[in-house]
């Protein structure tokens, strides 16, 4: 999978490192690890067509002007291997930045991720992927609620995340918002 994504500012990437330790050694979850960087996602696909991407992000990134993201707690994705995340709050602005996004790449990728059409996308920061079970999920949730995750902070850039067979994926290119003046 490749990705388009925004990292996570300090302390906030730090504290999300921090957890997914914490429930490495309290739980046993290691699925995230392929994962080397906090983030939240705007959108997935198998394959690019790379220029063209690169130049849209750019063309995206040189528009925008760096802006604040909410964040309100824990939240899942039920199913087979449940998905325990941070939800990201969709403000007005980040709705539209991913509608703009989703709009000026579709015609670079026929694989898209359908988790990330307008309609279905649900931002988020990834705290335990892959390796949860069902039964396992109740206590991993009861084991962060003491913790907290309602946060602001700016986010400031994009992201280009391509994973390469079954290693760890890269950051392979980083597109800075337009300075606010």
């Amino acid at each position: 999978m490749n990705a388009i994504i925004s990292l996570l500012p300090a302390p906030f990437a730090e504290i999300v490192h921090a957890t997914w330790q914490a429930l490495e050694n309290t739980f046993d979850l290691v699925g995230i690890q392929r994962t080397l960087y906090p983030h939240f996602s705007w959108q997935g696909a198998d394959q690019y067509s790379e220029n063209g991407l690169l130049l849209t992000l750019q063309t995206i990134a040189n528009k925008t002007t760096p802006f604040s993201i909410q964040t309100d707690g824990i939240k899942y994705f039920a199913g087979d291997r449940p998905v325990v995340f941070i939800e990201v709050l969709k403000s007005a602005q980040l709705i539209r930045l991913h509608q703009q996004m989703w709009a000026a790449t579709r015609p670079l990728s026929t694989t898209f991720n359908p988790y990330y059409a307008p309609q279905q996308w649900q931002p988020h920061i990834t705290l335990a992927i892959g390796d949860l079970s069902n039964e396992l999920l109740p206590e991993v949730i009861d084991w962060l609620k003491p913790r907290e995750f309602q946060w602001q902070f700016e986010i400031n850039q994009f992201s280009y995340y391509q994973e390469f067979g079954s290693q760890p994926g890269q950051l392979t290119h980083h597109f800075a918002f337009k300075p606010q003046l």
